[in-house]
């Protein structure tokens, strides 16, 4: 009897501290996660979310995120086209905001970048670049050696270049200060001088065996892909011979 009792009573306690426990909370998952613009509206901000086993990869892979979004205006097709890379952090005023730990044990991570204040580094950076152009543009007035005013207007079209990448990612942050930015040359003038720098470097050949003129073809590919023209009377001499030897391979293995 005296058992039964007592076998009733922790029943009884079991039952009491099982309906008296409580339930765990379930993690609530924040609305940034699924929707960055839920955070940081649109109007003013570029934001991504990464997300990772820990925090530092989830910080990475939002930064990579926000990186593509920016790098979205650039042309997979043009010549200049490179795959994205990570923001220049000069020209970034932004940041890493809100981590949030999900049930798996995974992390996210919320990446932001103000418009407003990013697109005044960019117009900033390209207001150096258009000065710099301008600069090697003058200099090129006072240079009549053929080869050093090729080397100038190239180096020109490489800060052009930069520029116009700039100016497709300042496209994406913010169209009204694209449209705003005015630049002090004409990049199709500029890229129209540099190929008729090139074109007038003229190159010949002097192959002095026939295993030599048999590399024609490849030379004359090389150097006409650089903007350079062919001549026979050309001032550039490219001297050219090529001797073949028969090598023992498994000789010169031992």
């Amino acid at each position: 009897m005296k058992r039964a009792i007592w076998t009733a009573l922790l029943l009884t306690l079991a039952i009491s501290l099982c309906a008296g426990a409580k339930k765990p909370k379930a993690i609530k998952r924040p609305a940034w996660v699924d929707n960055p613009a839920k955070e940081y509206s649109q109007d003013k901000y570029l934001s991504a979310v990464g997300t990772g086993t820990s925090k530092v990869e989830a910080e990475k892979q939002a930064m990579a995120k926000l990186a593509a979004i920016v790098n979205a205006g650039e042309d997979p097709y043009s010549s200049f086209y490179t795959e994205p890379q990570p923001l220049d952090p000069a020209l970034v005023n932004g940041g890493i905001g809100k981590s949030w730990k999900d049930e798996r044990s995974m992390f996210h991570v919320i990446a932001w970048l103000d418009r407003a204040a990013s697109a005044a580094l960019y117009q900033q950076r390209l207001a150096d670049n258009s000065s710099q152009v301008m600069d090697r543009l003058k200099t090129v007035l006072q240079i009549s050696d053929p080869w050093k005013y090729h080397a100038v207007l190239s180096a020109a079209g490489r800060i052009d270049s930069q520029s116009g990448i700039l100016l497709r990612q300042l496209e994406v942050i913010s169209p009204k200060a694209r449209a705003a930015f005015r630049s002090s040359y004409d990049a199709e003038v500029l890229s129209f001088q540099i190929a008729d720098a090139a074109r007038k470097l003229q190159f010949r050949f002097d192959f002095r065996n026939p295993e030599a003129e048999a590399l024609r073809p490849s030379l004359q590919t090389v150097i006409t892909e650089q903007g350079f023209t062919m001549d026979p009377l050309g001032q550039n001499l490219v001297e050219c011979e090529l001797t073949l030897q028969t090598a023992d391979v498994y000789q010169a293995q031992k």
